[in-house]
């Protein structure tokens, strides 16, 4: 008689607060105090001696138009406007110009000029891109489209900022099916595929054979004198895992990707190796798009690893924006989250990038830049239009500062503005008031790491069909997650 041995699988529910619960098991006793941070920015205050910095430059949702032509309406009863099929106006103030649109319209390239001699100028130690390349022509979208324009940033920066040294991510419309990436498949996305081979000059071959799975890898810093830094990594997550309008996500329900187990079993390492971390993304945790298993695993992540990331931007939302990260257990505020302004004018916005100027000792931001464009000046150029500290009164860039910050935005209507208008470098989608709820919201988002955390900070109910219909509907129908588990099963 024979025997088989068949696995069977069952699953169960995973829920958030276990999986917090078992990340912050092994947290150290050192960290408990949720204070790490803070301590070492008190530390660079009494220190006496010049700090030596680097500088780093990250530009994000460039959203180039091709089609982009001078003179093509402005305003349209379309997605997107300026082009040709809109027409052309004789009204100048509807007319698109030489150089973009503050208006519902994506840039020339003109505008990635502009930005690419004003980089080179700056001369950062390291340059970062954080996705989102094509225009917001979601009907056109292929893999022949997206490639074209994926190739067409790549080929500029190999051609314009190649001395320079460039980590880059990719961003949710950098697909050839919109937002898609299905984790499941054992074969990656084909823009993945693509894309690495664009970017395999600045990816060691480390990180080449991680993100060629899945679109995510870690890499020592290397700056752009060509000193590599072996204590110090760039840890770069793909955000499709957690984006909202992901579809796929539907149906994968525990970690898509085994991105968190790839993240936490690389911090573990790095914590083992001495190392330090600068983690990049596209989609920032906090926002409404990142779903809330994901985001409440990653936050819990940063919490047992506060010591290890120094630093942490994104993009996305189109809007200079940032919050904080708190500790699960103290709601002591640990990290900081900072989200870029994008370089397309889409939302009304100006093109803006930024540069950090950064502890070289302890890879921590002492300052931070915000460099814009005005596409309807007479001669534009980017220029430098305010710094973190010196424009919100901020002591530095500690947890513990911007802690305090929102705490002023609470209070201080005229402050709130200051924060809600440079959301836009001051578009043209003016912001006049902001009244005791206004101020609360602002108050909220940039003191919480979850987006659930800032609705409960609000008052607001997690999911409100009424108030907000999408995500809700994403929320629920990519939630719960649950854990696979297999046993052998013997036949005859």
């Amino acid at each position: 008689m024979e025997f088989q041995v068949c696995e069977r699988q069952w699953y169960t529910r995973a829920f958030a607060q276990d999986a917090v619960d078992k990340i912050l098991r092994h947290k150290p006793e050192f960290l408990q105090g949720d204070n790490f941070l803070n301590y070492i920015y008190e530390e660079i205050a009494n220190d006496t001696n010049e700090r030596e910095t680097l500088s780093f430059v990250q530009f994000t949702d460039l959203h180039l138009d091709l089609d982009y032509t001078t003179g093509a309406s402005t305003t349209c009863d379309t997605v997107m406007c300026c082009r040709p099929e809109n027409g052309f106006p004789e009204d100048p103030s509807i007319q698109a110009g030489e150089f973009g649109s503050v208006a519902f319209c994506d840039v020339p390239p003109s505008v990635l000029y502009k930005m690419g001699d004003k980089v080179n100028e700056l001369a950062p130690d390291v340059l970062f891109w954080t996705g989102d390349v094509p225009p917001h022509d979601l009907w056109e979208y292929s893999y022949d489209h997206v490639k074209r324009y994926v190739g067409f940033l790549s080929e500029y920066m190999h051609a314009n900022l190649n001395q320079w040294s460039i980590f880059p991510m990719e961003g949710n419309h950098d697909y050839g099916a919109m937002n898609s990436q299905d984790f499941s498949t054992p074969h990656p996305d084909p823009m993945i595929t693509f894309q690495l081979e664009q970017w395999s000059d600045w990816l060691d071959e480390d990180a080449q054979k991680e993100y060629a799975v899945h679109g995510y890898y870690s890499q020592p810093l290397k700056t752009s004198d060509g000193t590599v830094f072996p204590k110090v990594r760039v840890v770069a997550v793909n955000t499709e895992a957690c984006y909202n309008m992901n579809f796929y996500l539907m149906k994968l329900r525990d970690d898509p990707g085994d991105q968190l187990q790839w993240l936490e079993e690389t911090l573990y390492k790095m914590e083992a190796n001495g190392e330090i971390g600068i983690l990049i993304g596209h989609v920032p945790p906090a926002d409404a798009s990142c779903l809330n298993q994901w985001a409440t695993r990653y936050t819990a992540l940063m919490d047992r690893f506060q010591h290890i990331i120094r630093l942490q931007f994104f993009g996305h939302v189109h809007m200079e924006m940032h919050n904080t990260i708190r500790g699960f257990n103290t709601n002591k505020p640990i990290g900081i989250n900072f989200w870029a302004g994008a370089m397309t004018t889409y939302t009304f916005a100006y093109p803006s990038f930024r540069r950090f100027i950064v502890d070289k000792e302890t890879m921590l931001p002492l300052k931070v830049e915000t460099w814009k464009f005005d596409p309807e000046a007479e001669n534009p150029e980017f220029f430098y239009d305010h710094e973190m500290t010196e424009y919100y009164g901020m002591t530095d860039l500690s947890p513990a500062s911007f802690d305090a910050l929102a705490d002023r935005f609470l209070d201080d209507e005229d402050l709130s503005l200051v924060y809600l208008r440079t959301k836009s470098q001051n578009g043209k989608k003016k912001v006049e008031s902001c009244d005791e709820d206004c101020r609360l919201e602002v108050y909220c988002q940039t003191r919480n790491g979850v987006y659930n955390d800032k609705l409960l900070c609000q008052n607001q109910d997690i999911h409100s069909w009424v108030h907000d219909p999408i995500n809700t509907l994403m929320e629920t129908t990519s939630d719960p997650w649950y854990a696979s588990h297999k046993y052998p099963h013997f036949t005859q």
